[in-house]
């Protein structure tokens, strides 16, 4: 296994033993708060005020501090060094919510990933039923916030999480984002992609590499997305790991979620394009059906 893979999952590891050696129950409304432990005082109550929390709530909160080092631990078998930056400074608030909720997520000055794509990479780590914010001083891509809601997350649910969640959410969205960025792509369309991917789990779990990839092809085509070689790869060895985890729990979320990204897609203006891409799809596959008959005479 990669040395850094082996030092994000001994990090995770003791994160979870230190959270839950203080165990704290969860209850509905229940907050807490990460912060950049890099922030100067400026651009902390910059954040706080993103965040709407005031400094009578940070007094009375436990908050978690995320360095620059559990970043890097964390990231670095995933994302590049710049994107990581060298210093911590995207915070975030976790507001547990009755159970069924699901999770929403906002953020302010992140521009390395989605709202989806938070949603996604979240519900693979174990998160349930919460509203995230996530903030930034300034436009950042948000990967310490990313860090910090797993572990304030863990520390509200009495060590709810594990390392290879947290570790495969960590990948997750660092395929994702990187993939949109790569193919030029719409975000929302690229979460799509893995949201859909991610339903078919307990299939992915029985294919050998070539089937994968063709489902992956065959997916990402239906909306008007192409992927390189290199980034098929990416999302089947995300998808392997992902099939490695619990797949009953993650396979109910996983088509909550798409769910809810298809019926905001309907109800979005850029519902009719992505329709269209779909149409076309299946167009294609009817033209060449049907110019494949027309050669038999």
């Amino acid at each position: 296994m990669d040395k850094r893979k082996i030092t994000a999952l001994a990090l995770a590891s003791a994160m979870l033993i230190t959270t839950s050696a203080s165990p704290v129950m969860a209850a509905a409304g229940d907050v807490k708060i990460s912060l950049g432990a890099d922030l100067t005082a400026q651009q902390q109550e910059e954040v706080l005020s993103l965040l709407s929390v005031s400094e009578a709530e940070l007094a009375e909160s436990d908050v978690i501090y995320v360095t620059n080092e559990e970043e890097h631990a964390y990231l670095d078998s995933y994302v590049d060094y710049d994107t990581i930056g060298d210093a911590a400074l995207s915070s975030s608030k976790v507001v547990l919510k009755e159970e069924g909720h699901g999770i929403t997520v906002t953020t302010y000055n992140i521009n390395y990933c989605t709202t989806g794509m938070y949603q996604n990479a979240l519900i693979t780590a174990g998160v349930e039923d919460a509203d995230v914010y996530v903030a930034g001083p300034e436009k950042m891509s948000g990967t310490a916030a990313l860090i910090g809601i797993m572990k304030a997350y863990d520390a509200a649910t009495d060590g709810s999480l594990n390392e290879e969640n947290i570790d495969a959410a960590t990948q997750e969205l660092a395929v994702t984002s990187e993939i949109a960025q790569a193919t030029g792509a719409d975000p929302e369309d690229v979460e799509m992609i893995i949201a859909e991917l991610k339903t078919m789990l307990d299939e992915i779990a029985g294919m050998d590499d070539a089937s994968i990839d063709s489902m992956i092809v065959e997916v990402s085509q239906k909306y008007g997305v192409t992927f390189s070689d290199e980034n098929v790869v990416r999302v089947r060895e995300l998808l392997k790991t992902l099939s490695a985890l619990d797949l009953d729990s993650l396979l109910d979320k996983a088509m909550q979620l798409y769910e809810n990204f298809t019926n905001m897609l309907q109800g979005s203006d850029g519902a009719q394009g992505i329709l269209d891409s779909i149409g076309s799809f299946l167009s294609g596959i009817f033209s060449t059906i049907s110019d494949w008959i027309k050669g038999l005479f």
